[in-house]
């Protein structure tokens, strides 16, 4: 993370947030360096990986009282999103030009229609709008653990991206085109599992980016390089860089780490386990059930 923040002061913070967890005799501390990776993990990480689950109970942020006092600060400014994306939809559709920002399909709902003519040699698909920050975090707030959780989300945000995120993301503006990208149903579930991002070198013009993935496989058949474009970027502004920016540092940190095969082992065990290993083997499975049972409680 420290690597892969993507503003000065994302790093300053995460680098100052591991050397707190130093003991006094200048060892690192197992237990505070896990819970600073878990804490991360629930609530930076994981508001991408928004469908591995349900929201994680809430806990503090284990080394940086003054983050929970901006947490709280931030937990009255959060408004529900609105439950209906189908307008962001359709006007992310005619800004990207009814195909996928990606892989430069059209979308075959937009042909039928009539809005978007089919192109010799250009395949169809079945285009969806994608944010990049998924809607989930900012619904049912109604519900003390989800916005507690989400409170804390946007305080990591802010911190780890270098944007007030509560101001950018909350009620409708989750639904802003700055947020969502036009992508194939495939590319769309790739990119919501970190699986597939857009990554801008420090030479690139604005809004090109470098298609990159976790396995070279999700790029086959895809351009190297895109350049997003719009006709006009006051009505139909484009993706923001930032918050695309972010998305490629999680993405980043969660394949170095190998943390997405972790998290996908564990879904996988917690389907086909119906009793526990009394050796304790089974105990990380326990920890993710006990956690989605408190959020299923709660909501």
């Amino acid at each position: 993370m420290v690597l892969h923040a993507p503003v000065d002061e994302g790093r300053r913070i995460v680098a100052s947030e591991i050397m707190r967890c130093q003991t006094d005799q200048g060892h690192m501390d197992e237990g505070s360096i896990l819970a600073l990776a878990e804490y991360y993990k629930d609530h930076l990480l994981r508001c991408f990986l928004s469908n591995k689950g349900r929201t994680p109970a809430p806990r503090s942020h284990p080394s940086a009282p003054s983050f929970d006092l901006r947490k709280e600060s931030i937990s009255p400014l959060l408004t529900p999103t609105p439950k209906s994306h189908a307008e962001a939809k359709t006007i992310a559709l005619r800004r990207d030009n009814y195909c996928c920002v990606i892989s430069g399909k059209v979308d075959s709902s937009s042909i039928e229609s009539g809005l978007a003519s089919e192109v010799p040699g250009v395949p169809m698909t079945v285009a969806r709008a994608a944010h990049i920050f998924d809607r989930s975090t900012n619904q049912d707030l109604n519900n003390d653990y989800k916005r507690n959780y989400a409170a804390s989300v946007h305080a990591v945000l802010e911190r780890f991206g270098g944007f007030k995120s509560v101001d950018e993301l909350t009620g409708e503006k989750i639904h802003s085109l700055k947020n969502i990208l036009t992508l194939s149903s495939d590319i769309h579930e790739w990119f919501d599992q970190l699986k597939i991002w857009l990554e801008q070198k420090p030479d690139d013009p604005e809004h090109c980016y470098c298609i990159c993935a976790r396995d070279n496989y999700y790029l086959v058949g895809l351009p190297r390089k895109i350049h997003l474009s719009t006709s006009d970027p006051e009505r139909y502004p484009l993706p923001d860089p930032r918050k695309l920016a972010i998305h490629a540092a999680c993405a980043q940190v969660i394949h170095l780490s190998g943390a997405a095969e972790h998290l996908e082992k564990i879904l996988q065990e917690l389907e086909m386990t119906q009793v526990l290993e009394t050796d304790g083997r089974s105990a990380h499975i326990l920890h993710y059930a006990l956690v989605r049972r408190i959020d299923i409680e709660a909501s």
